[in-house]
């Protein structure tokens, strides 16, 4: 405020800062995920194997993710997690329905892991 001697500025920044920190601080959900010829099942919800363009096997750690991308331009990529046990079968699955693609985090996902989001 006192720089830019704006108080609509503060208000604005002060809500995102609490808008931020309690999206933070919920628990993440735990969902099942169900690989099948027809789709892949992401809780409720079903997508077809013609949704997607490709998947990526990423290392997030102790437990990695296989994120499927959309052909959708502005649709987000779905990321499902597995015990690392079970990637092989994974990628066989997913591999004979869709192409495999070399990816890594984005820089947004970087950010994220660095702020522990």
């Amino acid at each position: 405020y006192f720089k830019v001697g704006d108080f609509v500025n503060v208000v604005v920044v002060a809500i995102a800062s609490i808008m931020f920190a309690v999206v933070g601080a919920r628990k993440p959900r735990a969902l099942t995920y169900v690989l099948s010829t027809h789709g892949v099942q992401v809780g409720e919800k079903s997508f077809g194997y013609d949704k997607f363009k490709s998947f990526s096997v990423i290392e997030e750690g102790a437990i990695d993710s296989v994120q499927l991308q959309p052909l959708q331009r502005f649709a987000p990529p779905i990321s499902l997690y597995f015990p690392p046990e079970q990637e092989l079968a994974i990628t066989n699955i997913l591999g004979s329905y869709l192409p495999h693609e070399d990816r890594t985090h984005d820089p947004i996902d970087r950010l994220m892991k660095r702020l522990h989001f």
